[in-house]
């Protein structure tokens, strides 16, 4: 079972900020903002004042950096935005609109988050209490220093102290990197009031009750978040594994309809595959279990939660061989599927050295499967899983 999110810190962040979580473009400069539900004659407005004082000074660069905000959100043209933000920059280089919104298409268009987060930094020094770029960065930070996230956060919510969106991120980074549930379900709880609009604060304060233990105050606000937000996947995924996993009694098959509605949307969505895969083993399906599993490591490699899973289903496999049939020809194929999970389970702790499934479950093969040798290599995993043979 997989909750959106629980992969290693390093991938679900990357994951996380290459999903567009907080922090849109900022348009800034000339106090011309189209509005988002009436894009038409608003944007084409807009755009004619942008370019009308272009004409006048080619180099107003917050008028290239607002106009390469039209032409990234609104005719979804990267590459003139992007060169629009470069011209920007190349007038005014410590221009704080055009420094974020050339750090955030570098994010979350061309996911180079190095780039990102080097004009972000920029954009930081030019104004030390701009939210969103301190934001930016901050989520940046959360693998590579953890110190100055912790910094940056602390420094956004003493300018927004009640900043959902950034309430939301920094309630990750207490749960994820620092550890910090308690803390984190806090930040998660306030988010959700001060950022209705928020799925991701509505998706994580679902969790907070989820592991709280008030399962029917967790489904309803999945709901509520599905309600105002009904393609948002991890509310989808995790809504779709309490079903199956913690409602009592379960309900696999309206946990399937959410996974199903999930894949719709990002049939990639790797948590949502393992959790669906999960639900079809139970359900006697190894096949279907199989073919989702393989999906989430062609999109992820190193997907530790499908890693694991597909070494069970090849384990289970395996020893129904041995249990049924005798023949030398089944007896090899039986070993090959041994040598498979083997395999699955030491490329998952390659990914996750402490992940205490596989952990537990390769030291369960090397002791049941593997002689004298592989009991003694067995009692070190399980020492290192805190269990036992």
């Amino acid at each position: 079972a997989v909750h959106v999110g629980k992969a290693s810190a390093v991938v679900a962040y990357r994951q996380a900020v290459l999903g567009l979580r907080g922090g849109g473009p900022w348009k800034g400069g000339l106090g011309v903002e189209p509005e988002d539900d009436e894009e038409g004659v608003e944007m084409e407005t807009a755009e004619w004042v942008y370019r009308d004082v272009l004409s006048k000074d080619p180099t107003d660069a917050a008028a290239l950096s607002a106009l390469g905000v039209i032409k990234w959100k609104e005719d979804k043209n990267a590459e003139e935005a992007e060169s629009l933000f470069v011209a920007a920059l190349g007038y005014a280089p410590e221009h704080r609109e055009a420094l974020y919104n050339y750090a955030t298409l570098m994010l979350n268009h061309r996911g180079n988050l190095e780039r990102a987060a080097h004009l972000y930094d920029r954009a930081v020094q030019s104004d030390p209490v701009h939210v969103p770029s301190l934001h930016g960065l901050a989520r940046l930070m959360h693998v590579r220093n953890n110190t100055r996230a912790d910094e940056l956060y602390r420094q956004a919510l003493a300018v927004s102290p009640q900043n959902g969106d950034v309430l939301t991120d920094y309630g990750a980074f207490h749960e994820y990197i620092k550890g910090d549930r308690q803390t984190a379900w806090g930040m998660y709880a306030m988010a959700s009031r001060l950022s209705p609009g928020n799925p991701h604060a509505a998706s994580n304060n679902a969790r907070t009750l989820e592991a709280r233990g008030e399962v029917a105050a967790a489904e309803d606000a999945y709901r509520k978040g599905l309600a105002d937000h009904p393609s948002h996947v991890p509310l989808l995924c995790n809504l779709g594994l309490l079903l199956y996993s913690k409602k009592v009694p379960r309900e696999p098959e309206r946990a399937q309809q959410f996974f199903e509605r999930a894949l719709q949307i990002a049939p990639d969505h790797t948590d949502t595959l393992c959790n669906f895969a999960a639900l079809k083993m139970e359900q006697s399906s190894p096949k279907a279990a199989h073919e989702m599993l393989d999906r989430a490591l062609r999109a992820d490699p190193t997907k530790v939660h499908a890693l694991c899973s597909l070494g069970v289903l090849l384990e289970t496999r395996a020893q129904q061989l041995y249990r049924d049939h005798d023949e030398a020809s089944t007896l090899t194929e039986r070993e090959a599927l041994l040598d498979r999970a083997d395999s699955l389970y030491a490329r998952a702790l390659e990914a996750s050295p402490g992940h205490v499934d596989t952990l537990c479950n390769r030291a369960a093969l090397l002791h049941c499967h593997r002689g004298e040798e592989g009991a003694r290599r067995a009692d070190g995993l399980y020492r290192r899983g805190g269990g036992g043979p």
